[in-house]
């Protein structure tokens, strides 16, 4: 902004539809990280993870397929949504069915980020 000031390419009329549009885009953004939180603490508040623990038990998944599964879930996520969403969206749902299937948590945030390099 500093620039273009000194440059002579910036006026009040491009500073204003400037703000005006940052604004609009700020506000989508936080509107999808509302919705992504509200989504995760009611998927939480209803017992969804238990609910995704027993199924995943009754399909005998080992640990490994789970991880597979998980992975594969996000890159297709990434087609239609940003990572911080997937994040926000995917990572409450994940985590306890994580811890009860005694996986390492830190080899799936290698595993989450080197599929979120591949998202862009």
């Amino acid at each position: 902004m500093i620039l273009s000031y000194f440059q002579a390419n910036m006026n009040l009329k491009k500073l204003k539809i400037i703000m005006k549009e940052t604004t609009s885009l700020t506000s989508i953004v936080f509107m999808i990280l509302i919705g992504a939180t509200s989504f995760s603490l009611v998927f939480r508040g209803l017992e969804g993870d238990k609910i995704l623990i027993d199924i995943i038990t009754q399909a005998n998944l080992t640990p490994e397929l789970f991880i597979i599964l998980i992975l594969f879930i996000v890159f297709i996520a990434g087609f239609f949504i940003d990572f911080i969403e997937i994040i926000f969206i995917i990572v409450p749902v994940k985590t306890p069915i994580l811890i009860a299937l005694n996986i390492d948590l830190i080899w799936i945030g290698i595993f989450s980020q080197l599929t979120y390099k591949h998202l862009f």
